[in-house]
């Protein structure tokens, strides 16, 4: 029962570590991605202000038109990317969420055969079971905090 229980939490944490990258990654990009889209809503504000009448360029034709969609057009490309971002990094949380859970329903279900010392029981070379479900629990927490499981994907 101990091992089946440890096995489940080493199991847990393991995709908890490749998971927190993920997570690492997916953010950063999402930074660079909200960096271009500002930079883009700048020009498109800017294009809507300039009166290309008194610019070199009122010779071409609908050519502000042509440029405002262009920078539509490349901000539509990023939310799409920013929505996919958020789906992974919701996927991430669900996917911690259902770790802790599913760590949580071994540990119960087993409980009462292991009794307390050997769920606080640890070593200098592994932690003890408390320890693991606290931290799993800790994570999920933090993960449920920075993406709310209730806000789907409705963005």
């Amino acid at each position: 029962m101990d091992i089946t229980i440890r096995k489940e939490l080493f199991k847990a944490l393991r995709t908890v570590d490749q998971d927190d990258k993920k997570w690492k990654e997916t953010v950063d990009a999402s930074a660079s991605h909200l960096s271009s889209m500002c930079n883009l809503c700048e020009q498109l504000r800017c294009c809507d202000k300039v009166n290309l009448e008194t610019t070199p360029l009122r010779s071409f034709a609908d050519i502000k038109d042509r440029l405002q969609y262009k920078i539509i057009y490349s901000l539509e490309i990023i939310v799409e990317k920013l929505r996919d971002n958020l789906k992974l990094l919701h996927d991430i949380q669900k996917r911690s969420n259902r770790n802790y859970r599913q760590c949580m329903e071994v540990y119960q279900s087993n409980a009462a055969q292991l009794g307390i010392d050997k769920v606080i029981e640890r070593s200098a070379t592994e932690p003890s079971i408390t320890d693991m479900l606290e931290w799993l629990y800790d994570i999920d927490r933090v993960l449920t905090l920075q993406y709310p499981l209730h806000v789907g994907m409705a963005v």
